[in-house]
């Protein structure tokens, strides 16, 4: 089904006392066809909930006075509201606070900042799950009506039985195709979470969870670890210059030609921010990791990409910080990347369209 179509199902409730947020996601879901209601309190919340159930809430976890956890702890306390789905947005991180909210009887969870995308499909599957399950409740209904009038004579018991089996296939085709449509969702959703929306590789939530996971990785296994930090020069001056829009084309461009020279699957290449990437090379020689740097600088740079703003060169180029480490107890994953950002600067005041790194 599409917004329009689950819209029939009932009004949104948001609930969130940064107006912010609040008047972000009413303009969101009503711009998707919904029926969105607000509220700035949890008190609030709880007071519309008994004037007019809605048909899902959004829930922020920190406010003051009554925060989320409690307002959904009285809602699923409740047998009249117990069954309204509710899922939690708030830039609240932590797993202990996730588990926490299921814990509560929360069926999800988005992180702020919102993003739109996340946020329709994350509704559109639970008004999905809600009606499917609104639907299922409705045949049982039907099946115990039909079970209680055949219940009078053999032959009517024998063609509920039938009828009975008939539903349950139905049922169980129905809930068959709401799981597939809910794990290809979370499938979408979870591409959509790791990968930058412009280059398309790797973005800096999906960066952030494979370094931390190399770095303990290198640490087990007593391995090297290098990290390549890579910036556009005079990047703001092209945009000045040529129009955002060109920008953007630049950057899908130059992350292309990074991506082409990492080439074992252990690697990751990432966009980190703005014009910046980053690149993972797990156990490799530093040497090895310094002519990686160099032949994607190289690759940059003949591009070709005119820039007439250029200190270093006619075209798009770009400077390359290095970090090589076998990591050790005595040293932290972020101090490894702080090495390749001064690399990187080292390399900008060299003159810029070059590698710094090594010892």
């Amino acid at each position: 089904m599409n917004h329009s179509q689950l819209a029939a199902a009932g009004d949104i409730l948001v609930v969130d006392d940064t107006i912010e947020n609040l008047n972000f996601l009413l303009e969101v879901l009503t711009k998707a066809g919904y029926r969105v209601r607000p509220a700035r309190s949890g008190d609030l919340a709880l007071r519309s909930v008994h004037a007019k159930a809605p048909a899902l809430i959004l829930l922020d976890i920190r406010m003051p006075g009554m925060d989320g956890f409690e307002v959904c702890r009285r809602l699923k306390a409740d047998e009249t509201t117990r069954h309204i789905p509710v899922i939690f947005a708030s830039a609240v991180s932590d797993t202990a606070e996730k588990v926490k909210g299921f814990e509560l009887g929360a069926v999800d969870y988005v992180t702020k900042p919102l993003n739109t995308q996340e946020v329709l499909m994350r509704v559109a599957n639970h008004l999905n799950l809600a009606l499917a399950q609104q639907q299922l409740q409705e045949q049982n209904t039907r099946l115990r009506e039909a079970i209680a009038q055949a219940e009078s004579t053999n032959s009517a018991l024998l063609a509920a039985e039938r009828q009975l089996a008939a539903y349950s296939r139905d049922l169980e085709r129905l809930v068959a195709e709401r799981t597939q449509a809910l794990m290809d969702a979370n499938r979408k959703l979870q591409e959509l979470s790791e990968h930058d929306g412009l280059t398309g590789i790797a973005n800096r939530r999906k960066f952030d969870t494979v370094w931390q996971d190399e770095w303990e990785r290198a640490l087990r296994q007593d391995m090297s670890l290098a990290v390549i930090m890579i910036d556009i020069d005079h990047f703001k001056a092209f945009n000045d210059y040529y129009g955002h829009q060109s920008g953007d084309v630049c950057l899908q461009r130059v992350a292309k030609a990074i991506e082409a020279k990492v080439q074992r699957s252990s690697d990751l290449v990432a966009r980190y921010g703005g014009e910046e990437f980053v690149v993972i090379l797990p156990c490799i020689a530093e040497e090895d990791a310094l002519h990686v740097a160099e032949s994607i600088r190289a690759a940059v740079e003949a591009l070709g990409i005119l820039h007439a703003q250029n200190s270093a060169a006619p075209v798009v180029t770009i400077s390359l910080g290095v970090a090589y480490w076998v990591p050790g107890r005595e040293r932290h994953s972020v101090n490894l990347l702080a090495e390749a950002d001064e690399r990187l600067y080292q390399a900008k005041r060299a003159g810029r369209n070059r590698v710094a790194g090594g010892a």
